[in-house]
Order: structure tokens, then sequence, then C-alpha cells
């Protein structure tokens, strides 16, 4: 499995956070024991509650859509130069 390079927690590291917190242990206390601040422990939390052990993976960081797209006359220019072999 690739981790995260910027990553404090590996999938088993934060399923040892939430296991901390769902035993009893407040955010505050378990995000200071796993190094990260409570509230990315009550996101790791909320996660395993929606989607299991799953929600605990790493995530790709790319964004679902970009707020400004390239144009399609720009996109079909580096298509037509690309068929005849030229570089963009």
């Amino acid at each position: 499995m690739d981790i995260h390079k910027n990553a404090r927690l590996t999938a088993h590291g934060r399923e040892r956070l939430v296991k901390m917190v769902l035993g009893g242990q407040t955010p505050q206390a378990a995000s200071e024991a796993g190094g990260v601040c409570p509230r990315t422990a009550r996101k790791w939390v909320d996660r395993f509650n929606e989607e299991g052990l799953a929600g605990l993976q790493d995530r790709n960081s790319r964004p679902h859509r970009l707020r400004q797209p390239t144009p399609q006359p720009v996109i079909d220019r580096i298509d037509g130069r690309l068929a005849r072999g030229e570089r963009p």
C-alpha cells in the first residue's frame, strides 16, 4: 500500500485512534497520542462510523472537478497537433 507522503497516520494508526475514541477516550486525548489535532481525530471517527474500515484508507487528494477547466477549443487544438505528430 502506498502511504501519502504527508500522512501522520497509516490506516492502521487511524484504526487505533478510532478505537481509542470509541473505547472512551476523548478525541483530544486520542489525538495527542496519535500526533494529530482533535479535528482530525473526529474526522476519522466520523468516516469510520459512516464507512467502516474502508473509510480509514488513504484517499486521492485530486479535486473532483477543476474550477476553470481547459476550454474545449484548446483541447481540440492540442489533440489535432498530437494526431499530426507535433508537440504541444
